[in-house]
């Protein structure tokens, strides 16, 4: 019984062999030596006649003259691994990246303006890091949850400097120089000095845990199938909005309130369209009246010094979008330069609707619903 098992192992390896030298010749035989090929397929005949025959001897003969001339047709390239690792890898990438281009892109939300729908990065006050900010559950909680306990150290010795000072809009941080050194705080850290008071290198000038923000995927082929909807939160590029404040060639995410045609105005808490109340789809009704989730409404824009004046500046001001026009907002109007400031959006700009919060993980990952 174990040499009927053995023979049929070998029998089926032959035959394994006879399979691979045939793969090869109908792949690559056109760019072998025609030498070598003719007697490869010599070869292969003898194995196939063999194994037909059930010559046993004869089979393992031509077996082996198969096995090196397929070896001296096909030679064993250097680093035939690394090379094979680095083509997989290469095509993975490109796969990767054409999905990103065409289907969909990930962003990630770097202000509070659609807060609390989706978060950018915020900062809590905190003295202290607890024992879950100790490594190695720090690096256990930076990846799921997105948190970490930061501490910002001078970077040399010497004065704050009261000169200069100032707050970037897109990443919150206030901006103070030490020595002439520039160094950065989220506006919500908690501070350990004060401006004109002299520092050491290394002392601790803030503390707090940052919450990185959501980041989202974005689906781009939407709006090539069909049009936007009210109430979509959507990505937008930001190339052709000139308005003070509004960074060109980034991109912006709003909600969409008004489409094409319509009449847009704000009267606080409410946004008007064409005069009426804008409550459709349900999701512009939680915005308004959900103030325990921290919604509070629609507000008119605070004027920013040395800008030109609103769109909508006033309950008295109305926007009428043209063909190809949308009208997006901010659900955090408090905090947010959006169409009531540089007014439409043209059609040509926008990405596409977003669709997923895939990290971190809370209790806003997973699929966004834009009617609720």
């Amino acid at each position: 019984m174990f040499r009927v098992l053995q023979r049929y192992r070998s029998r089926r390896r032959l035959i394994a062999l006879w399979k691979e030298c045939r793969h090869f010749v109908n792949a690559r035989g056109d760019i072998c030596d025609p030498v070598v090929l003719q007697q490869l397929e010599s070869a292969m005949d003898q194995l196939r006649d063999a194994l037909q025959r059930k010559n046993g001897a004869g089979a393992i003969d031509a077996a082996t003259r198969c096995a090196f001339l397929l070896g001296k047709a096909c030679p064993r390239k250097p680093f035939a691994r690394l090379r094979e690792n680095a083509e997989v890898l290469a095509v993975a990438l490109a796969v990767a990246m054409g999905f990103r281009t065409y289907f969909l892109q990930p962003f990630k939300i770097p202000t509070g303006s659609m807060q609390p729908t989706l978060y950018g990065i915020t900062v809590t006050p905190a003295e202290r890091p607890h024992f879950s900010d100790r490594f190695p559950l720090n690096i256990i909680k930076l990846a799921f949850f997105g948190e970490r306990f930061v501490s910002i150290r001078a970077k040399t010795s010497g004065i704050v400097s009261a000169n200069d000072v100032r707050f970037e809009i897109r990443t919150r941080q206030i901006v103070f120089y030490i020595a002439r050194i520039p160094h950065k705080i989220h506006r919500n850290m908690i501070r350990h000095f004060q401006l004109g008071q002299y520092v050491h290198r290394g002392q601790i000038l803030a503390t707090g845990r940052m919450h990185y923000g959501d980041h989202i995927f974005v689906n781009k082929v939407a709006y090539n199938i069909r049009r936007p909807r009210r109430g979509e939160i959507i990505v937008f590029n930001t190339d052709h909005i000139r308005y003070p404040g509004v960074m060109t060639n980034t991109f912006y995410i709003k909600r969409l309130v008004a489409l094409p045609g319509e009449r847009v105005s704000i009267s606080p808490p409410n946004v008007l369209i064409d005069g009426h109340r804008l409550e459709h789809p349900p999701v512009f009704t939680t915005l308004l009246h959900d103030v325990r989730a921290g919604y509070s409404g629609y507000q008119l824009p605070n004027p920013i010094p040395g800008a030109p004046p609103p769109v909508l500046g006033t309950v008295l001001d109305s926007l009428t979008l043209k063909t190809g026009q949308y009208f997006m907002l901010g659900d955090n109007t408090r905090h947010s330069l959006d169409g009531r400031y540089f007014g439409s959006v043209d059609c040509r700009l926008l990405v596409g609707p977003a669709v997923f919060v895939y990290w971190p993980l809370s209790r806003r990952w997973g699929p966004l619903r834009w009617g609720t």
